[in-house]
């Protein structure tokens, strides 16, 4: 197999178009993460979030465009997860009108941080999330996923610290989670479940989006199940090659 080369990057010979590719991407993905560390800072002081990391495209610098979405994980309080989806969600339409696209479409609560079964797409995606907000809390992902290190022995904690949070942020945070961890708060996060997932179960459904799941403890918005149609592309090609199938990690 011959290479290129185009310092500082190496590609196949014969495709050195991607240098361009490459470096347009990474100036996209410049400007896209000038508008994900500050709407992360902003979700990150509504009541009851825990962390919010970047993923997709954008976690490996690699958009299409500096349009492209902004896909953010949250991590709630347990018994909060509809709750600051919505609020999530009046923050995305209000950005729009910025031309910003903000898709929070996982939140999950801060006791569900197990995102198995194994495998290699799940492993790539742990390991490609970039935390903005709950430095501790990720560390925690990366504990109770351990398996990662089975399919990406070489993949490293990813991430740069937390932003100070400013004090009236943080105070009105402190101030909300306190009005909002009792009776009015349960009735809007009941209220938001009836409302959301029957329907969006249903959506997913009618989508194909087999990747999707939708109960009181998760918000998997993932419609398009890219997982499934990567992992079975993968087995192909270790087929044509002779190789087995990887294992998913015991214990």
């Amino acid at each position: 197999m011959r290479l290129g080369a185009a310092a500082p990057f190496w590609f196949l010979a014969g495709r050195d178009h991607l240098v361009a590719v490459r470096r347009q991407r990474e100036s996209s993905a410049a400007a896209l993460w000038a508008s994900a560390r500050r709407y992360a800072h902003l979700i990150a002081a509504l009541p009851f979030v825990k962390m919010v990391a970047v993923t997709g495209a954008l976690a490996v610098n690699n958009p299409s465009s500096a349009q492209d979405d902004i896909d953010l994980l949250i991590v709630s309080q347990k018994g909060r997860v509809w709750l600051v989806r919505g609020q999530a969600v009046l923050l995305v339409r209000a950005v729009r009108q910025l031309g910003v696209t903000l898709c929070p479409n996982y939140v999950l609560a801060d006791h569900v941080l197990d995102f198995g079964p194994p495998s290699l797409f799940t492993a790539h995606e742990l390991a490609q999330l970039v935390p903005l907000y709950g430095w501790d809390l990720y560390r925690r992902i990366l504990a109770i996923n351990h398996w990662v290190a089975h399919y990406l022995p070489n993949a490293g904690a990813h991430g740069e610290g937390e932003p100070e949070m400013g004090a009236l942020l943080r105070s009105s945070k402190r101030v909300l989670e306190a009005a909002l961890s009792w009776r009015p708060g349960d009735g809007l996060e009941e209220w938001e479940q009836r409302r959301k997932i029957p329907r969006l179960t249903q959506e997913a459904a009618a989508r194909g989006g087999a990747g999707a799941l939708f109960t009181p403890d998760i918000c998997k918005g993932h419609m398009g199940d890219h997982g499934a149609k990567i992992l079975q592309r993968f087995a192909e090609a270790l087929a044509a090659h002779g190789l087995p199938a990887g294992e998913a990690p015991h214990g």
